[in-house]
């Protein structure tokens, strides 16, 4: 009903926009009725899911369902979160059921292809039910789906106050045995899903070029592996569970980003040819840039971007490196409390003869040098 009166209040406005008569009064063409209906769609999918889209159906018969094919839906609810957050009138249980009912109401009504799907709002495992279906949705439009994001941050934020929306298995029993090949990307935030999710997500999505995994809690042993993997960019973030990461013989991988609490998380990489950035962060090692480079040991020289994370890194005197010829760019996080600082940027200044480009990155403040 809400979407009929936005309709009916904004017909008489695009209603005059379909005469096409310029400012002298004189009849125009209606070129975007023209188009091919393909093209209509595009241009369609480039609005916000909802109103925008569904305000068109006025404009003739032709357009009356076109809303219905837009082909991205992507529901980002980050600026009004933050909009309530600021006027002190954002209640997360009072405004979740409405952002629930208006995605409801879209993925209702469509029947068309999509090439993206995501949601981006504070939404918890009190809303699993609603969570499932836009999943089953969105997995269900096999051949076309090449972006895929579930997003669920408090207030912008990991989830603290309430436990994430756990993905299970079972949504995917519908598509047992498919092989999602059109996914390139997956990004998962705030949303708990277990080991044999992830592993089956990356076999499966035979095209999977980047994945991503923030703030997930039941993941433990993970093993990328295989030459056959598409991936290109993986990313874990502040899974605090994880006991260990396996990446070997992933043949075209060149990014890695790695940020976790657990200064007992095993890491393995070996025989990735195409790994040219790396980041990690662990704020509870003591000792990053020695474990980085133990780690990194089969691939060191072919790195170009290297990012560490070392506010926390104890001083070791007169520590040595072995020389990293190809590396053109560092970054670094720093505190800015910590005296040694400038102490600790020496060693690394000697490790890389050809670096270009020196990024320091102190809280509340940041410096770049090009070289």
């Amino acid at each position: 009903m809400k979407n009929e009166n936005t309709v009916r209040a904004s017909s008489s406005k695009l209603q005059s926009f379909n005469l096409g008569r310029d400012d002298e009064g004189i009849q125009m063409e209606d070129y975007i009725s023209e188009l091919p209906q393909e093209i209509q769609v595009k241009i369609l999918s480039l609005l916000p899911p909802g109103r925008d889209a569904i305000v068109t159906s006025v404009l003739s018969k032709r357009w009356r369902y076109l809303w219905t094919r837009v082909c991205n839906l992507n529901f980002d609810g980050y600026r009004y979160m933050m909009n309530r957050k600021i006027k002190g009138t954002y209640k997360s249980d009072s405004e979740a059921p409405k952002f629930i009912k208006w995605v409801n109401s879209i993925i209702d009504h469509h029947n068309g292809q999509i090439d993206s799907f995501s949601v981006y709002f504070d939404l918890d495992h009190r809303s699993t039910s609603s969570i499932d279906k836009w999943v089953k949705f969105a997995m269900g439009k096999i051949g076309s789906l090449r972006s895929f994001a579930l997003e669920f941050p408090e207030l912008g934020g990991f989830r603290r106050s309430s436990p994430c929306y756990y993905l299970h298995r079972r949504v995917f029993d519908s598509q047992e045995n498919v092989s999602f090949n059109s996914l390139k990307v997956l990004r998962f935030n705030c949303v708990d899903l277990n080991d044999e999710v992830f592993h089956f997500l990356l076999h499966n999505c035979s095209a999977l070029e980047r994945f991503e995994v923030r703030g997930s809690s039941e993941m433990v042993n993970l093993s990328v592996t295989g030459p056959s993997l598409a991936l290109k960019h993986l990313e874990l973030q502040n899974c605090e569970n994880v006991e260990r990461i396996e990446i070997c013989d992933t043949q075209n991988l060149v990014s890695f980003y790695c940020c976790c609490d657990n200064p007992d998380t095993i890491l393995v990489i070996r025989d990735v040819p195409m790994l040219a950035e790396v980041y990690f962060h662990c704020s509870r090692y003591r000792d990053v840039v020695g474990s980085v480079f133990t780690t990194l040991s089969d691939c060191l020289w072919q790195l170009q971007i290297l990012q560490l994370n070392i506010s926390h890194q104890d001083y070791v005197e007169n520590r040595v490196y072995n020389t990293l010829t190809n590396l053109k760019q560092l970054n670094l996080v720093l505190n800015g409390c910590d005296n040694y600082n400038l102490l600790k940027l020496i060693p690394f200044i000697k490790a890389f003869p050809r670096m270009r480009k020196l990024e320091l990155k102190i809280p509340r403040m940041a410096q770049v040098y090009e070289t």
